[in-house]
């Protein structure tokens, strides 16, 4: 009896969860403060995900995030701009955006401004619905995926905790030289794969997928994560030609800087 509780519960909180993340990703700019203190009580109401919440912030801190996700990029007009990403894992990114929804909930952020910087538009609401797509569409996956894969007898804290310290950064040093060296690869394969892709829309959707893992991998500055996505970025490439001389060209960066 205790067992069908609990799984009803789980099943609320997720309801409740996806009523209200979607709530604000259909909101427009003028109403998305309200949208978003709701969205966090509704999370800090769940004990699963502040389970989730209070584990995570063992092993990472919001701040230190925050730096790594941000980026500076070209604009495409010989300038720059500031980009946002969001970590590789699913729990430090569910981690990193409710941080950064509270702290924008509480004014510690002028939501306006963050707008501006990261997910610059035309106007507020297209600057909004920008940012709905790159950070809280993620955000309400991975918060439904936490949920639903929780078993009834709650959190597996054990091996939730092995599972993030099988990830925890290893003691190599990756500079930035490296990473951005790569990343300006990546960016060209981007760009082509943008333009001229020739494959199905299923292959055109993995090779963007595994083309951002590797980006926030190379941020996290993890060589046990570097390592993993680019295995799986090489292979995904092997099934798309015209990117050969690219890959051994970030083949050589990362032999050359002992990451693979």
């Amino acid at each position: 009896m205790e067992n069908t509780a609990e799984t009803i519960i789980v099943k609320n909180e997720s309801a409740m969860f996806t009523q209200r993340v979607n709530a604000l990703l259909e909101s427009k700019y003028i109403l998305a403060d309200k949208k978003i203190s709701s969205l966090l009580k509704g999370i800090v109401s769940s004990q699963v995900l502040m389970d989730v919440l209070r584990e995570s912030l063992k092993t990472m801190t919001y701040a230190a995030e925050f730096a790594r996700n941000r980026l500076i990029v070209s604009d495409g007009n010989n300038g720059v701009r500031a980009k946002m990403t969001l970590p590789v894992d699913r729990i430090r990114l569910f981690t990193f955006v409710f941080c950064l929804l509270a702290e924008i909930d509480a004014g510690e952020r002028d939501f306006s401004k963050f707008l501006t910087e990261y997910f610059g538009a035309e106007n507020a609401n297209e600057s909004f619905g920008k940012f709905c797509d790159e950070i809280i569409v993620p955000f309400k996956k991975a918060g439904e995926h936490l949920l639903r894969e929780t078993d009834t007898d709650g959190l597996d804290r054990e091996a939730v905790q092995k599972g993030v310290s099988y990830f925890d950064a290893e003691s190599i040093y990756v500079s930035s030289a490296t990473s951005d060296a790569v990343i300006i690869v990546i960016n060209k394969i981007k760009n082509k794969v943008e333009k001229d892709f020739q494959g199905g829309g299923e292959q055109y959707s993995e090779c963007m997928q595994i083309i951002d893992a590797f980006v926030n991998a190379l941020c996290s500055k993890n060589p046990k994560l570097i390592n993993i996505v680019w295995i799986g970025f090489k292979n995904t490439l092997k099934c798309v030609k015209g990117f050969e001389r690219e890959v051994a060209r970030i083949k050589n960066i990362l032999t050359e800087a002992n990451l693979i």
